[in-house]
């Protein structure tokens, strides 16, 4: 098996099913979260206003797995109560609503594609969309182009981790080293956690970015090499792993 480090900058959590994945492939896997999630804090207030929209939108999308681990209980009990259908991107987040909401919809964990899906299906007046903060901007503007109203309640957050500097010095010593990209967060906060002579490493880093949107991220800061999965999906991945030895 090649050399290659895997570098998997998710938190834990959303590392394990790729970790045991690679693993079984034979990949040697490092790990160091890159952000930190934590949930947005609703007032009993802010709560009720969040609800008072809900019967006004026709379509509930979920965006992924912290969504629905950070959606305060009350909001979504109601969202479970008001839609037959819901929509949630990626495997993973469907895997997370066993017969809760109805019939549960699969769309790609990609926003790009998940707008073209939007577009094929019957006409949609108003989203409400489960989410994180700073993130999924490119719906936010697909529905503004369409005509689409577009409630966003935002229960998570994004933020930089404490990485000792013994730390981030272990990973510049290590050869080989593919850093994983599933956001452009985790990017910027790499970017942040080192001074200068740090960044020059990262630059000549090779990513393995899950989309193209990521990888256009990466190149504007000056990342020279990239290799596009596609997709999150652990077989897409180590695909692309494949695709640099």
């Amino acid at each position: 098996m090649s050399s290659i480090k895997v570098l998997l900058t998710r938190e834990p959590a959303g590392n394990e099913k790729l970790a045991r994945f690679l693993v079984t492939k034979g990949w040697e896997c490092i790990e160091q979260p890159l952000l930190q999630v934590s949930a947005v804090e609703f007032s009993a207030q802010q709560q009720q206003a969040m609800l008072a929209k809900i019967p006004f939108c026709d379509t509930l999308v979920v965006t992924s797995q912290n969504a629905l681990r950070y959606c305060p209980e009350p909001l979504f009990n109601q969202l479970a109560q008001r839609w037959r259908e819901v929509m949630v991107m990626g495997p993973a987040t469907k895997a997370l609503l066993p017969a809760l909401c109805g019939d549960v919809i699969g769309l790609p964990g990609n926003s790009e594609k998940l707008c073209e899906q939007l577009a094929a299906m019957p006409s949609r007046s108003r989203i409400f969309l489960l989410t994180g903060a700073a993130g999924r901007r490119v719906i936010s503007r697909w529905c503004h182009q369409h005509g689409v109203e577009l409630e966003r309640c935002v229960v998570y957050r994004r933020v930089c981790p404490q990485i000792p500097a013994g730390r981030l010095n272990a990973l510049q010593q290590e050869a080989h080293v593919v850093p994983v990209l599933t956001c452009t967060t985790a990017l910027k906060y790499l970017f942040r956690l080192y001074s200068a002579a740090g960044r020059n490493w990262v630059c000549n880093l090779t990513f393995i970015a899950v989309s193209e949107r990521i990888a256009q991220y990466a190149r504007k800061l000056g990342i020279r090499h990239i290799e596009v999965a596609g997709s999150m999906e652990p077989v897409a991945i180590e695909q692309a792993l494949q695709r640099l030895m």
